[in-house]
């Protein structure tokens, strides 16, 4: 068994650095290192699954679920919120209806490490009932210290492809330098700027300044900015026709203390104070691949602290098969570790893989499809598919 691993092990490398020896571009994600960088996004999703044996219904359901994030950094400060509000129905259900809000501070000590300070406030809430009282928002608090620095490079990946599709379109006779990309991706990093500033003629002035970066670069054919150039830089700039996978590199651990200001229900006791560790690392492998990690565990600040331990962790996969197809998957474990003096040690943990495809259709849809197992603790696997829609607003 250990030897087939080694085996696989060594395929999955191999492929891997062949993939990344492969691109030849004179830039990579992690050459990118502005002193500031900004990122938003906005999705709506959704599935609907019906099935019927006979003359009876067996599943009708219903999932639509809008998702928002904003990302900003700088060498002192940086912030980033992100919120999903969905609403869902399943077969003899109610209708439910929820949020969940995830906002983070970080004010680094100095410019020259990576030394910081966090605050942090997520909140939940799903339309119900317990124990006979309807539920409220559970609203939580944290804060600590940290080491690392986690940057969204997504700006740098765009400026990357369309570095790629004026070539192949023979606009430039050879791939851009690695100072003219960096320029490019810092205005694309400004479009939420420029879109303030000129409003409905925002996209042709981000798009004139990307392309005077192009025509000094030393490798164009064109002086100025033609109807084809422009098509191309507009259609990676605003995902027409294709998509990119938001991309990051770097990462940071911290250390801090949580505590629950709010519980989801009045009858529900407040827990302790705890304890918590965070981690994350992504790392672009090239520019088709990237693989994310994340970490978490927690303690209560109790008479059961570091005798119970609960936690997750959990690593994501993509892979750009080609502009409008990407692979993903990812594998995620929730567990909990007791080891308590008066009773024997116990160790519970929830296994979930999923696997997908995403495929982008026209006017910002994609399609997506799902494959699902589970494997609760001392419960039977579940298997699931799903196949759903995305709307990218931007």
């Amino acid at each position: 068994m250990i030897r087939k691993l080694t085996i696989s092990s060594l395929l999955i490398t191999i492929f891997l650095l062949i993939n990344s020896i492969g691109y030849s571009q004179n830039v990579k994600i992690t050459d990118f290192d502005v002193p500031v960088s900004r990122a938003q996004q906005l999705i709506l999703n959704g599935f609907y699954n019906w099935s019927q044996t006979g003359d009876s219904v067996t599943t009708n359901e219903f999932n639509v679920a809008g998702n928002y994030n904003r990302f900003y950094t700088s060498l002192p400060f940086a912030w980033s919120v992100g919120i999903t509000a969905s609403t869902s129905r399943k077969f003899n259900d109610t209708t439910r209806i929820g949020y969940a809000l995830s906002s983070d501070i970080r004010k680094y000590f100095a410019r020259t490490t990576g030394f910081f300070g966090f605050a942090g406030v997520t909140s939940n809430y799903l339309f119900q009932r317990e124990n006979d009282k309807p539920n409220r928002p559970e609203v939580d608090l944290n804060a600590g210290l940290g080491y690392g620095r986690f940057i969204n490079a997504t700006s740098l990946a765009k400026a990357i492809r369309i570095d790629q599709d004026l070539r192949s379109a023979g606009i430039t006779t050879k791939y851009m330098p690695k100072t003219t990309m960096i320029e490019i991706a810092k205005i694309i990093d400004r479009e939420s700027e420029y879109r303030t500033k000129y409003k409905a003629i925002y996209e042709a002035k981000i798009i004139e300044d990307i392309a005077a970066k192009v025509a000094g670069s030393g490798v164009s054919k064109e002086t100025a900015l033609s109807s084809l150039s422009f098509f191309r830089i507009r259609q990676v700039l605003f995902g027409i026709n294709q998509f990119i996978n938001p991309r990051y590199y770097g990462g940071d651990i911290r250390v801090g203390v949580d505590y629950t200001v709010l519980t989801r229900n009045a009858s529900i006791v407040r827990p302790a104070a705890g304890l918590i560790v965070l981690g994350r690392y992504s790392y672009p492998i090239d520019i088709k691949q990237q693989v994310n990690l994340n970490a978490l565990a927690r303690t209560p600040m109790d008479s059961l602290f570091f005798k119970q331990i609960t936690g997750q962790g959990g690593v994501d996969y993509s892979y750009n098969l080609t502009n409008k197809i990407s692979f993903v998957a990812a594998y995620q474990v929730t567990f909990v570790q007791t080891a308590d003096i008066s009773r024997p040690k116990i160790s519970v943990a929830n296994h979930l893989v999923t696997a997908g495809l995403n495929f982008y259709l026209e006017n910002y849809i994609s399609l997506n499809m799902r494959a699902t197992y589970e494997k609760p603790y001392n419960q039977l696997r579940r298997m699931a598919t799903n196949i759903g829609l995305t709307y990218t607003f931007f």
